[in-house]
């Protein structure tokens, strides 16, 4: 039988863990694509791609106008993370 820590060991991860670990990868690497960020975290397109839906509706990313190519020929919206206004920085 399995105990309950070696078993917990052998989940993957949760929702928030990956959208944690999704918004740094573009906190930390800039504007990309979904796609391309499911590259740099080594996960699947179908776990990175609902958790950036997810984090534009929470705002903590937001589309750009630019698009690229991902793997399967289409265009991708490229997206940044959204960056709130410092106050004061420009006075």
């Amino acid at each position: 039988m399995i105990e309950n820590d070696t078993r917990r060991e052998a989940m993957p991860p949760d929702a928030n863990v990956i959208r944690q670990r999704v918004l740094e990868c573009f906190r930390t690497h800039g504007d990309m694509t979904a796609d391309q960020a499911a590259e740099r975290l080594r996960l699947s397109i179908l776990t990175v791609r609902p958790r950036v839906t997810e984090l534009v509706q929470l705002a903590k990313l937001v589309k750009t106008e630019a698009t690229r190519r991902n793997a399967s020929g289409k265009s991708a919206r490229v997206l940044r993370p959204h960056l709130p206004e410092q106050p004061g920085l420009f006075e």
